[in-house]
């Protein structure tokens, strides 16, 4: 079922997992709610946040708090779909 899976969506279960839940954080971070970092990794299916935080700094080179903090800096406009897109081929 698993070699299945890769072969239609290119990535494991668990890889889009993570990829699903990254890309749910990265929106929540860029519209600028007032959600802690605890807040956005429980919403994105994480039961603890500093595992989210690593993933999170392991996908994207930044933590939550670096990430939020350049997106309030450049209004996260093109910065955020350039991260975004570099973000398919690490998930490999």
């Amino acid at each position: 079922m698993e070699r299945l899976f890769q072969r239609v969506f290119h990535y494991s279960p668990r890889q889009l997992l993570l990829q699903t839940r990254l890309n749910g954080a990265l929106a929540l971070i860029e519209s600028g709610r007032a959600l802690s970092i605890a807040e956005i990794a429980a919403d994105c299916g994480y039961t603890d946040h500093s595992a989210f935080s690593r993933q999170f700094k392991a996908l994207t080179g930044q933590t939550p708090v670096q990430y939020r903090a350049q997106c309030r800096a450049s209004s996260a406009g093109p910065a955020a779909a350039s991260l975004l897109a570099t973000l398919a081929p690490l998930a490999n």
